[in-house]
């Protein structure tokens, strides 16, 4: 962790939020409107060459291949976790669950994209300093 700055899995899980729901195909497993904005780009096009940058990286030290594969999987794992906690989440809500503890909470934007639950749920992000702020 840089001093200050949010964890580079926090920055990472909002980066593929964001790509997924501005390049993957639809049906879209998980709609997080806020994640570009969060991940600290400007633009889909900062997005991309962050993205690309990444990738690259990744690359230098295995292959092509393997960055692609491992983009592809890390994508799968980060969506999909998402939209099985909120479903969770929307399930419990109903069931008069009141609170939500979000640990290890990232980037994570439950919270602003979902105001209509403030009334029925509490919501608790817990993360390092420099992340929450």
């Amino acid at each position: 962790m840089e001093e200050g700055k949010p964890s580079a899995t926090a920055v990472i899980c909002a980066l593929v939020r964001a790509a997924h729901l501005l390049w993957d195909q639809p049906p879209k497993i998980f709609e997080d409107t806020l994640a570009l904005e969060l991940s600290g780009c400007e633009s889909e096009a900062a997005l991309k060459a962050q993205m690309d940058r990444l990738e690259a990286e990744v690359a230098r030290t295995t292959n092509p291949d393997f960055a692609l594969a491992m983009r592809r999987s890390v994508t799968a794992a980060v969506v999909t976790r998402s939209r099985y906690l909120e479903d969770e989440v929307g399930q419990a809500v109903r069931r008069g669950v009141s609170q939500y503890v979000i640990l290890g909470a990232g980037l994570d934007s439950f919270a602003y994209r979902r105001p209509e639950l403030a009334n029925f749920l509490h919501i608790f992000e817990v993360d390092h300093p420099a992340t929450q702020e």
